[in-house]
């Protein structure tokens, strides 16, 4: 009964808040500095219910700096849906403390590098008044990475700013990112195979958002299309086949590109660009293919050129031996 209880709870936290998986759950965390104990990795701990600092739930940073910053690793590039951040609120009335101002200007990054700069912004506050701005929220929009960070600054003249704090904290209790642990699935469960013909599809609408095969499109890339022409194939249709062997007009597979009747003479492949010579290409699968209607002349003419040529020999050899016996 208690591993049911546990197995209960651990769903729970994973599904808290959001249809979708929580994919920065107990992953790897880091941040730029550290008030007493309270480490990155309580951010994303499952455990928020007490948000004030003598609860321990929250990442909290230290001292009075510029800028802080705070990011979760989760393990590889990941179908990231939305992201609820929950702030620190000491269990008091919000709008009469001093949190809002803390974290006015605040920013968040995916990135597929522990450098925020090398990914993209995911948001950024630009409009948030120590009067609108939540003690949670959630910022939808969705992008592959593997690093998602949080990012404040009290650079330039944002200190000086109507209601933005003098410096920048971290007073984070979670930050929950949602999505689908596994490319290529999609649905509230993350249990729906993305459309057949789609390369990566959305999290939730299973819509394909980075283009279909060659030759589909459509929403779920179920429309047929044209196939490639010119003989090219590939992505956009921008590869050259290779020396194929037409007959009927037909051209390479548009996707694969291999040629449907084999390749023209000395060359070889699946795409036949491979060149090659004649003997080469006579391997025991080949000959064996050769119809017997044209193995077996061959094997006549054979026969006789070499019992002519062994007359010829012997008929020679006997002359010599004549000649020698006159001369004696």
């Amino acid at each position: 009964m208690k591993d049911y209880f546990l197995l209960a709870l651990f769903l729970c936290i994973r599904w808290t808040h959001v249809k979708g998986y929580n994919l920065a759950f107990k992953k790897p965390t880091w941040q730029s500095n550290t008030h007493l104990g309270h480490s990155s990795d309580k951010a994303v701990d499952g455990k928020f219910d007490n948000r004030s600092i003598d609860g321990n739930q929250c990442a909290i940073s230290g001292g009075e700096h510029e800028d802080v910053t705070w990011y979760v690793d989760l393990g590889s590039i990941q179908s990231i849906q939305s992201i609820t951040i929950i702030y620190r609120t000491d269990g008091i009335l919000w709008r009469r403390s001093n949190f809002p101002s803390y974290f006015l200007g605040f920013s968040v990054y995916v990135s597929n590098t522990t450098n925020k700069d090398d990914g993209i912004l995911y948001f950024r506050d630009t409009q948030y008044t120590i009067d609108t701005i939540p003690s949670s929220l959630k910022l939808n929009k969705f992008v592959l990475g593997r690093y998602v960070t949080y990012y404040n600054t009290r650079e330039g003249d944002l200190s000086n700013r109507e209601g933005y704090s003098p410096f920048a904290y971290l007073d984070l209790c979670e930050v929950q990112v949602h999505g689908c642990p596994f490319v290529g699935f999609y649905g509230e469960t993350c249990s729906q195979r993305c459309p057949v013909n789609c390369q990566i599809c959305h999290t939730t609408t299973g819509e394909c958002i980075r283009g279909c095969t060659t030759g589909f499109e459509g929403a779920r890339c179920e429309k047929f299309t044209r196939v490639c022409e010119n003989n090219m194939y590939g992505p956009g249709c921008s590869v050259p086949c290779g020396n194929c062997l037409y007959r009927q007009g037909e051209q390479c597979h548009h996707v694969t590109g291999q040629c449907p009747r084999g390749c023209l003479e000395g060359y070889s492949g699946e795409k036949c660009t491979q060149a090659s010579d004649f003997w080469s290409d006579w391997t025991s699968e080949n000959l064996f293919s050769v119809p017997l209607y044209i193995v077996i002349p061959l094997l006549v003419v054979s026969v006789v050129v070499n019992i002519i040529f062994g007359m010829q020999l012997k008929k020679n050899k006997v002359t010599v031996q004549e000649i020698q016996i006159n001369e004696a």
